[in-house]
């Protein structure tokens, strides 16, 4: 396994804990974003951060806009080779388009679903993703600057982590708000006047 460097979005999500290797284990994961800013980069992170945080995990991926070259291609820009991840049987690509399913059945997967919120101003927001909100354990909004562009920030990120669910005990909600620069091979996570 290889050393990873912690950043904002690691923490907000709880990577940064070693009493907890796999926090996303069984938990759901909404990814909010807009036509103006996509939150792809999101899921590219969280594939990749998946796949290396615990050696025998296994990613079943739903693709309902790209085949798996684009992932593939993107991800190994990022140090990740999914192709290898396939032939390992640890990254299952299920290209909804094509409804190519690789007809395994695993108990213990990380449900990551991406929503562009925009594309529902003008009319009532279906309750599927009024739900699904309601019932993700990890939030992820991707928004543009509510000031307007800048040249070195290209959005920001609202993170609700509701903490592990027990129901002896009121969920834990933590929010985390901060900025990112999307580069070539990665993406920076900053909080807001820390980068001059």
């Amino acid at each position: 396994m290889e050393p990873r460097t912690s950043n904002l979005l690691d923490e907000a999500i709880g990577f940064h804990g070693h009493d907890k290797p796999d926090p996303l284990s069984g938990r759901f994961v909404l990814v909010e974003d807009c036509i103006e800013t996509s939150g792809a980069f999101v899921l590219h992170h969280l594939l990749k951060r998946f796949l290396s945080s615990h050696p025998a995990s296994v990613v079943i991926f739903l693709a309902f806009n790209h085949p798996f070259a684009h992932y593939d291609r993107i991800l190994r820009k990022l140090g990740c080779n999914l192709a290898s991840q396939r032939d390992n049987s640890r990254f299952f690509f299920v290209d909804m388009l094509m409804l190519q399913c690789p007809g395994e059945n695993n108990e213990d997967s990380t449900f990551v679903a991406l929503d562009h919120k925009d594309i529902y101003l003008n009319g009532e927001r279906p309750i599927l993703i009024l739900e699904m909100e309601y019932l993700a354990d990890i939030l992820i909004k991707v928004e543009p600057l509510a000031t307007g562009l800048a040249k070195d920030v290209h959005g920001q990120l609202t993170v609700m982590n509701k903490g592990a669910q027990n129901p002896r005990t009121i969920p834990s909600i933590k929010i985390r708000n901060f900025h990112f620069r999307i580069k070539e091979n990665g993406t920076e996570y900053f909080y807001a006047g820390t980068k001059t």
